[in-house]
């Protein structure tokens, strides 16, 4: 594809989609919605919609693909190849649904991984230079629920209908890898007026404005022991879709090894469990900071108007290291 097909695709199958969706607020605020694939963020998405009364327009790059040319015989003929080869495109699209919401002061959220910090931080800044507030939104899932997440949507779409979008699993591992030290990153930057971690339910952990508290909120669900009942419910599910992989793609190397990993997560956190109920054995550690429910305003420091410029002024910016 050239420059003119992307323009051109663009006008006539995309902007009128944006144009749709897009109302204008003043102040406008950009939302960076981060979380490595197959953690959930769809349902991010609703909540932040919640959040902002509805009036601000989802930017989520992977919904782009569908507007490739070839994205339809990819899906249906080589859906293992679909998104190295409709990246690209995906992230032009990307990039002008963004300056379509910066160029008529419409209040955006951006969907991403985070898997790159200049990414989402040179955005940051753009918007800044605009005068646009800006939140950082991150959900907080534990990598054996997103790995779960990824192979689930992927099988069983494709035994349903017969056709599925995959996520290549080594985009999956490198984004986890990389938040660890992206999301202090992108909290410390002092270029976000709110910070809010979010769980895969909904649950707010953290509503602020301190960069220590956000990242920590994160990285204690992130990196927490499965449930019982999660572990037991990985477990239950990698079986099933073990035998659709070996039906739908036999050889898939990258989807055997993520199961693998699923499993051992999840024979892992039941092996603590038992361990934390064997009597005299020291009790688990609560997992503290939790917020509002699914549907509510989340909580924290309320005393500044979160997510426009003028609580930036007030704040000073103060994060900067």
């Amino acid at each position: 594809m050239t420059e003119p097909d992307y323009e051109a695709l663009w006008r006539k199958r995309i902007l009128p989609r944006i144009r749709s969706q897009a109302v204008r607020s003043l102040p406008s605020t950009t939302v960076f919605l981060g979380a490595q694939p197959g953690a959930g963020k769809t349902r991010g998405q609703e909540l932040v919609k919640k959040l902002y009364g509805g009036r601000i327009l989802p930017v989520v790059g992977d919904d782009f693909r569908q507007y490739h040319p070839d994205f339809d015989a990819l899906v249906e003929n080589d859906p293992l190849a679909m998104p190295g080869i409709t990246a690209k495109a995906a992230g032009i699209w990307t990039g002008m649904a963004v300056k379509y919401a910066d160029d008529h002061g419409v209040s955006c959220v951006i969907e991403g991984t985070w898997r790159n910090a200049p990414t989402v931080l040179d955005e940051a800044g753009k918007a800044i230079a605009l005068g646009r507030g800006t939140h950082a939104v991150l959900l907080a899932v534990p990598p054996a629920l997103s790995r779960l997440g990824t192979l689930a949507r992927f099988y069983d779409d494709l035994a349903a209908m017969g056709v599925a979008r995959w996520t290549p699993p080594a985009a999956h591992e490198t984004t986890i890898a990389n938040l660890e030290k992206n999301v202090p990153l992108i909290a410390d930057s002092g270029l976000m007026d709110r910070l809010t971690v979010i769980s895969r339910d909904g649950t707010v952990l953290y509503d602020g404005h301190d960069p220590q508290a956000f990242a920590a909120a994160w990285s204690q669900e992130f990196h927490r022991d499965l449930t019982p009942q999660e572990a037991r419910q990985a477990l239950s599910e990698t079986a099933s879709l073990r035998t659709l992989a070996e039906r739908h793609t036999p050889g898939n190397q990258e989807a055997t090894r993520q199961l693998d990993l699923i499993e051992r997560d999840a024979h892992r956190s039941l092996a603590h469990a038992e361990n934390r109920d064997t009597p005299g054995a020291p009790a688990a550690p609560e997992r503290t900071g939790r917020g509002a429910h699914p549907g509510q305003e989340p909580v924290g420091d309320t005393t500044r108007q979160a997510g426009t410029p003028a609580a930036r002024q007030t704040k000073g910016r103060g994060h900067h290291r």
